[in-house]
């Protein structure tokens, strides 16, 4: 992948660059990148494991295999909007803000997608705008993005689904540090397949709250981790591949769904759902991911209460509320797989 030159603008505006075009392979889809960015795309290929790029084919109509062409334009000009307004159908999505604007075409393939960016912010166009728009379109073609840290042992995948400050990624290193493999911490992708739903890994970086953190001594360590904006959040990034080489995994078969919350004892409680109950808590967490005005629309809908349903019926369902004793936080986690 060779990178634009962009240098430095005393005016504070973004210098010109050429346009470059790379594909990824994503889950077996084809997608085609344009981006003015070298910095966007470096931060995706360093962050993201599952955006792998690709040489492009050395044979005639490369694109007759591409399932989309996502291209992003960045604005010096001030957005035109000031309030957000969102449109969808089966064929075409627009979502606009001060900040962005973001339209689909859905009809043929490959699909169209134009995501314009009008903030100085490299990092905020990837996690705000750029990556909440593919997994738009991946769910169209039958992957559907997760809020949520998961483990694995003998390929039977664990996820921990729940809002920020739930303990998901404290949880996850204290498991992985047990022995359990690492699957990867904030997103993961779920697809239907015959054998239930394979979870499949986005990044192999994991992201900490001190104060979720620091209620373990074993984990005191990562006070000295270096910090990255998540959303409105600040928090520490520890690389897992690198921390902990030869433990980290791409996919596993998802057999338990776990919900946990931060509990004030010592002990660790874990308690059964049923697998309604299991659903209707996914269908509450899971599509306020990312852009939801985007996926209003049936194909999507269909793709993600199939997805959802299969997980609740085919997987343990459980709530739990974590301790402050490591040991039995462990204990309890490793023995829902």
């Amino acid at each position: 992948m060779e990178n634009a030159s962009m240098t430095a603008d005393p005016t504070g505006e973004r210098p010109d660059c050429e346009v470059e075009r790379v594909w990824f392979d994503l889950f077996g889809h084809i997608i085609e990148l344009r981006c003015p960015s070298a910095a966007i795309l470096d931060q995706l290929v360093r962050r993201e494991s599952c955006w792998k790029p690709l040489v492009r084919p050395d044979v005639p109509g490369p694109e007759e295999a591409t399932d989309a062409v996502v291209e992003v334009l960045i604005h010096r000009e001030p957005c035109p909007l000031t309030e957000v307004q969102h449109f969808s159908n089966e064929n075409f999505f627009f979502h606009g803000s001060s900040a962005r604007l973001i339209t689909g075409y859905l009809y043929a393939k490959p699909w169209q997608v134009h995501v314009q960016s009008y903030v100085a912010d490299d990092e905020t166009t990837l996690d705000n705008m750029l990556l909440p728009a593919l997994n738009n379109v991946l769910l169209r073609l039958g992957l559907v993005n997760v809020h949520c840290a998961a483990v694995a042992r003998d390929g039977r995948g664990l996820l921990m689904i729940g809002p920020s400050r739930s303990g998901k990624s404290t949880t996850s290193l204290l498991l992985a540090r047990a022995g359990l493999d690492f699957l990867s911490d904030n997103d993961v992708y779920l697809r239907h397949r015959a054998e239930g739903v394979m979870a499949m890994s986005s990044t192999k970086e994991l992201f900490l709250l001190d104060d979720t953190a620091t209620r373990f001594d074993d984990l005191a360590f990562t006070a000295n981790l270096p910090t990255r904006d998540r959303g409105s959040t600040r928090k520490r990034v520890l690389t897992m591949d690198e921390a902990m080489p030869g433990r980290c995994i791409d996919e596993a078969i998802a057999s338990t769904v776990a919900f946990p919350e931060v509990g004030s004892s010592d002990a660790t409680v874990v308690e059964p759902m049923e697998p309604f109950e299991c659903l209707e808590r996914l269908l509450e967490l899971v599509p306020a991911r990312g852009l939801p005005a985007l996926i209003r629309d049936q194909t999507a809908l269909a793709t993600l209460f199939e997805v959802l349903s299969t997980l609740s019926t085919t997987c343990r369902a459980v709530r739990v509320r974590l301790g402050r004793d490591p040991d039995g936080v462990v204990a309890a986690m490793t023995e829902l797989l």
